[in-house]
């Protein structure tokens, strides 16, 4: 539920559109489940042109090549409480995937077709000490087009100096093909073991409108209503969605009502059980410059509901308080009471947490201490001029800090 707990040597090198990594993780308590990487190396090459501009080959200049590969030793480490020695393996792996695209426009439209070939090897299927190489094909396509209308409106209140309206209609479709081994013939190690199958065409209709706030010398376009919705159609609904035709209508809504408060939502509908799956919705609110409040809810169809509320409050440039309360309404309990008092200093940060956690029945407290890297990727603080990133304020409602990120 949230981030795992783990031990990790990491490089990184990136340089124009390409990139090199080194991982190395490892398990320190017996009591997790993980997977270590003893070590793991990968190259990645994104949007790489096929050919050069000195070709005089023009009709090939949209032709776009983008490759991710690794190579390393992988182990799957179960716990001891839940499981036994012998589910814990250990195998090489080699994987590299890759894919072909061509974006190109058609009158109004915009095309993107793709094609991809990954192939994996593994030192060993989970049947037998026998080497096996996993085949798959990619074939996907994209396409989308953009209606826009403007509308001359003014409204104090609303914070809106003229609309703009962009309707972006798209559609999606994606099929994995030809992959000679399922995944229950493979070791679980990641994401990259569960490749199988599946053909899917996604429909989709984005809404926004945009204005222009601020300060007359200073007014930028923000941001007024996103609304999208995605609704997956199954050609083969036998095998890739438990025979249903249609999988969940999703959408996700977001009314930046005034530069200090916004509304949040998203969620999915289940056409099968005639009900919403997820639901989620909230609301933040900067009533001082220095301060953010926050208040949502979290909604799992037979599972919770659960509201949360946050405070941040900066005292000044070097501290900072959080406080965030959490209550689940579908089994009637509080869930977490946190306190996070924050000391910045010139290249590091220092978070004071206090931490109670009702499901879990655990008091805590403890210290950690964060350095700031040359890029700054820990930012100090949100920007006071405005509401905090959409991303910010769902990582909020998922119980998580621009900290966390």
């Amino acid at each position: 539920e949230e981030k795992e707990q783990e031990s990790i040597f990491y490089l990184r090198r990136l340089y124009d559109n390409h990139g090199m990594t080194f991982l190395s993780k490892w398990r320190l308590n017996d009591f997790q489940n993980a997977t270590e990487k003893l070590p793991e190396v990968s190259y990645h090459l994104v949007g790489e042109p096929v050919v050069d501009e000195k070709d005089n080959l023009k009709w090939l200049e949209n032709l776009y090549f983008s490759s991710h590969s690794s190579a390393g030793q992988n182990r799957r480490r179960v716990s001891t409480v839940d499981g036994e020695d012998t589910l814990n393996r250990t195998a090489w792996r080699a994987d590299t995937d890759n894919q072909l695209n061509y974006p190109f426009t058609l009158g109004v439209l915009n095309l993107n077709p793709a094609l991809g070939l990954r192939l994996t090897s593994y030192e060993e299927s989970i049947f037998e000490k026998k080497e096996l190489t996993r085949v798959s094909g990619l074939a996907q396509f994209n396409m989308a087009t953009h209606f826009y209308r403007n509308y001359t409106t003014q409204s104090k209140w609303l914070e809106i100096n003229n609309l703009q309206h962009i309707i972006t209609p798209r559609l999606e479709y994606l099929d994995i093909f030809g992959t000679t081994h399922s995944p229950d013939e493979l070791i679980q190690f990641d994401e990259a073991d569960t490749v199988n199958d599946v053909r899917v065409l996604r429909l989709g209709i984005l809404n926004r409108l945009k204005t222009w706030r601020g300060e007359e010398k200073k007014r930028k376009a923000e941001e007024f209503l996103y609304f999208d919705l995605s609704l997956p159609f199954y050609p083969n609904e036998n095998r890739d969605n438990e025979g249903k035709d249609f999988g969940n209508l999703d959408y996700r809504a977001r009314w930046f009502i005034t530069q200090k408060l916004a509304l949040l939502s998203d969620g999915e509908y289940n056409f099968s059980a005639g009900k919403m799956d997820v639901f989620n919705i909230g609301m933040s609110y900067r009533f001082l410059p220095n301060s953010l409040l926050f208040l949502g809810n979290r909604y799992i169809r037979e599972d919770s509901s659960i509201m949360t509320f946050s405070f941040n409050y900066d005292f000044s440039e070097r501290w900072s308080l959080r406080l965030l309360e959490q209550y689940d309404f579908t089994n009637r309990e509080f869930t977490e009471q946190k306190l996070v008092l924050t000391r910045y200093f010139h290249r590091f940060i220092v978070d004071f947490e206090f931490d109670r956690d009702e499901g879990e029945n655990n008091v805590g407290f403890k210290v950690a201490l964060t350095t700031v890297d040359l890029e700054g990727t820990r930012k100090k603080k949100y920007e006071p001029q405005t509401i905090p990133t959409i991303e910010l304020l769902e990582r909020m409602s998922r119980n998580e800090t621009e900290e966390d990120k």
